[in-house]
Formats: structure tokens, sequence, C-alpha cells
């Protein structure tokens, strides 16, 4: 009845883009545009649409011209940033989350920055924003597992601490009722660096057995290659890396 609604296009494009119908939520998104291009959510919503058809030029022009129009917008920082990482582009994506958490601050966005930071090898930091993010959400599981594998595992031996790593991997597992694989796998390294070697061993064949049955065998074999490795009596560690600090 009214074609020129852009408020119902831009919502109907994102919903088609959701059931990952990407031709017609483009179409709507682009009728919107045309009507109210000042919109910077339809825009950011186009920038991650095209992203996910590979359109990665077409969608960056889209997420700056949204960042023009509202460049205090926590929100369209914090996509641009994760289409930014899923080009490769992590310390442009890394600056794009940073100025989203000063803008408002967020778990989510700060869990994701920790990811980031610790995949570009700035373990300090990527442990500071763990920190930051458990002192929010204590039970944040994918924080409190990951921070303790970096406890326990880091290359550099400035920022392992054993015991910090066993009582965060315990309170993860506990979390889980001590059935997930993950979360068991880091308490076995954790037990490992603090020396408690038959502990180690059990809870990683524990952890390999659990991500047996789940199918995962990634997860699976990464239990075989340390399970040796513990049986001997050394602990696993990352090879040594430069921290950004």
């Amino acid at each position: 009845k009214n074609p020129s609604a852009w408020c119902a296009q831009a919502n109907l494009g994102w919903i088609l883009a959701g059931q990952q119908k990407y031709e017609e939520a483009r179409a709507h998104l682009e009728a919107s545009l045309a009507i109210r291009p000042d919109n910077a959510q339809a825009r950011s919503n186009l920038g991650r649409l095209l992203s996910l058809q590979g359109k990665f030029t077409d969608a960056e022009a889209q997420f700056q011209a949204a960042l023009k129009l509202k460049p205090r917008d926590a929100d369209i920082r914090s996509a641009y940033a994760a289409v930014l990482a899923e080009q490769g582009r992590k310390p442009e994506a890394i600056e794009q989350f940073r100025q989203a958490l000063r803008l408002r601050p967020d778990t989510g966005m700060r869990l994701q920055l920790a990811n980031l930071l610790c995949e570009t090898r700035s373990f300090r930091d990527g442990m500071a924003e763990y920190r930051q993010v458990l002192a929010v959400q204590p039970d944040e599981p994918e924080a409190l597992n990951n921070l303790a594998w970096l406890l326990a595992t880091c290359g550099d031996a400035s920022l392992r601490d054993g015991a910090e790593a066993v009582r965060l991997a315990e309170h993860a597992c506990r979390l889980s009722g001590y059935g997930e694989a993950q979360p068991l796998g880091t308490l076995a390294a954790a037990y490992a660096e603090v020396g408690r070697f038959d502990e180690a061993v059990a809870t990683l064949q524990k952890a390999g057995t659990l991500a047996m049955a789940a199918g995962d065998r990634r997860l699976a074999a990464i239990c075989r290659q340390l399970l040796p490795l513990y049986h001997a009596g050394k602990p696993y560690h990352e090879s040594v890396a430069t921290d950004s600090k």
C-alpha cells in the first residue's frame, strides 16, 4: 500500500537477510536507502549483508557512509569491526572495537576484542580484556576458559599463573557440570601447569572422550597429542611469541 515506507523496506530487508534470502534483502535495503539515504542503520545492515555475499569493498563503503552519518554509534562500529575481522584486517577491527567500547561498554564486544587481541598475539592486552569481562560477568564461560588457557599455557612465562588458571578452569567446568570437552581440556592444562599430572591425565582423557562423543575430531586429536606430555610429567606451553607490551 505504501512502497515509499522506508522503515518497512529496511526492516523487511533485514528479516530476509536473516533468512539468507540475500538478493531479496538487498533489494529492499537499497529501496529503503533510495528513499531515506541518511538512514545509518540501514546502511550498516546493507554493509553486513554485502559482507555475507563476499562483496567486501561495497560493504566497507556502506559502513564508512554509516559512520559518517552516526560516528558515535557503537553498534555500527561493532558490526564494522566484525566484518573487518572476517577479512583478516584484525588491527583495524581491534581499533573499531576499542572505539565502540569507548562509546558504550559492552561485554559481548569486549569479549570479541579480547579474542582478536589474542589472535594477534597481544596476550597481555587480551588477558586484561578477559578480566574486564569477568569483572562484569563472572560466570561468562568463554572468558573463563580462554583466560584460564592463557594463564596455563602462554609462551610468555611472565603471564602464566597456574593457580589462577586452575581456579578459573574449575569454575568453567562447574558451570557445565564437568560435561563439556573444551573447559575440561583447559582444566587439564592448568593441572599440568601446577604439577598435578595425575589429575591432568584423567581430566584430559575425559575431555577426549567427550570430544569424540560430540563429533569434535579436532579437539579429540589435540587431547591425544597432549596426553603423552602429561604422562611424562610436562606441562604444555604455546610457542614463545612477542607480546605487544
